[in-house]
């Protein structure tokens, strides 16, 4: 358990930091993360530009499958989707004497731990890829 959490923080702490912009320049990307059809319940979006000219820009992909990320570099980007943080948040927490622990964040949020292929958490294995233009752009992600 102990892991797990050590895990999510981690991936927190890396997203926050690769995401460091304000936002305010770049591109607002949006739209609909779906897994065989059906809306990813939650999970991080990053768009990674391939040219090195510019920061990444990350977000959440809400319950219903929808994520909004602000700040995006113009050009391409691959972009990575991760999931494995909710595996943790997701599990219901039993304490002593059966009682359940309060729920956690993505949990009141809605948010719920789907199992996707790995190669789409990395940078180095996703396949997904964008080219990000205007100052706003819809990518829609279909993962399988």
């Amino acid at each position: 358990m102990a892991t797990r959490v050590g895990r999510f923080l981690c991936l927190a702490a890396v997203l926050a930091f690769i995401g460091c912009g304000d936002g305010s320049k770049g591109t607002v990307v949006s739209g609909k993360v779906t897994l065989a059809g059906a809306p990813l319940t939650g999970g991080a979006i990053v768009f990674e530009p391939i040219s090195g000219g510019g920061l990444a820009a990350n977000g959440t992909i809400s319950a219903d499958g929808t994520y909004e990320v602000k700040g995006v570099s113009a050009g391409e980007c691959k972009v990575t989707v991760a999931t494995e943080y909710l595996r943790a948040a997701s599990a219901v927490t039993k304490l002593p004497g059966g009682m359940e622990a309060p729920p956690s964040s993505a949990q009141l949020s809605g948010l719920k731990y789907m199992k996707i292929d790995a190669k789409y958490g990395k940078v180095a294995t996703t396949d997904l890829k964008t080219t990000v233009v205007g100052s706003k752009h819809t990518y829609n992600v279909e993962l399988k």
